[in-house]
């Protein structure tokens, strides 16, 4: 299966061309600049802009898979009729192809994205709690913030694996209830956790690798720039890569819907 959803998954990336990384470089940008601004204050606001055009993304790879999306499923496992979203939004479809209709379209499920973001600031809290724990309680008094930061972004991936393909459901079937997505890939992530984390890992690594090349103030200019575009570049291409994978990951897992009330 896995084979499989690695081939869709390029068919999916070479099909949207320069869309997909258009996207994955946009969503970058909210982090880049509100991050810096008001000592760090406004990083919330970056963090959900950027899930907003993750959600984009997924649904441009969504769109352009060269197999249909497969359609809700009335029923669950059991036979019984699942109960729909209260207020869902849009799902994907081939409009979602173009870079701006998939953007309005990810914008309004924003008050998804607001609940994503929170579930992603959730693991940083476990990722610096665990951090804490393990070094006894001196991480945060003496650590360096780019140490705890090259230690927390890798140790969260492994809280993020167990939601990592709660955005495919939110952004693909416009589904809001982010609770019930997180269940669905809690649920995928239990016979698939060690894939899911290869690919929850991959843009903490590619952090890791730009601070271990660029941090410090003894570091050339040229040199912190060119750890930067390349560390740009291999975290858009890992991005589009492993959105692609994940969109086919959770098309082909096993399914958590809610059975209507009896």
């Amino acid at each position: 299966m896995l084979r499989e959803s690695w081939r869709h998954a390029l068919a999916a990336a070479r099909a949207a061309s320069w869309r997909a990384p258009l996207l994955a470089v946009v969503s970058y940008v909210p982090l880049l600049a509100l991050a810096p601004l008001a000592g760090g204050q406004l990083l919330v606001v970056g963090l959900v802009l950027h899930v907003i055009v993750l959600l984009a993304l997924v649904r441009v790879l969504g769109a352009w898979r060269p197999a249909p999306l497969p359609p809700v499923p009335e029923v669950d496992e059991q036979g019984r009729r699942v109960a729909a979203p209260p207020r869902p939004g849009p799902p994907t479809t081939d409009a979602d192809r173009g870079p701006a209709t998939s953007l309005r379209n990810a914008w309004r499920l924003g008050r998804a994205a607001v609940s994503l973001t929170g579930l992603y600031l959730l693991a940083q809290v476990g990722a610096i709690a665990t951090a804490t724990a393990l070094s006894g309680g001196r991480f945060l008094s003496d650590y360096s913030p780019v140490t705890q930061t090259m230690v927390a972004l890798p140790v969260a991936a492994l809280f993020l694996t167990f939601v990592a393909l709660a955005p495919q459901r939110v952004a693909l079937e416009g589904d809001p209830r982010v609770l019930v997505a997180a269940a669905h890939s809690v649920r995928i992530a239990r016979s698939s956790y060690g894939v899911l984390l290869a690919l929850t890992v991959v843009e903490p690594l590619v952090a890791v690798g730009v601070l271990l090349g660029g941090a410090g103030d003894d570091v050339p200019t040229g040199r912190a720039v060119a750890v930067a575009g390349a560390g740009l570049v291999a975290a858009t291409v890992g991005k589009v890569l492993v959105t692609a994978l994940s969109n086919e990951l959770f098309l082909r897992g096993a399914r958590l819907d809610l059975p209507l009330e009896r």
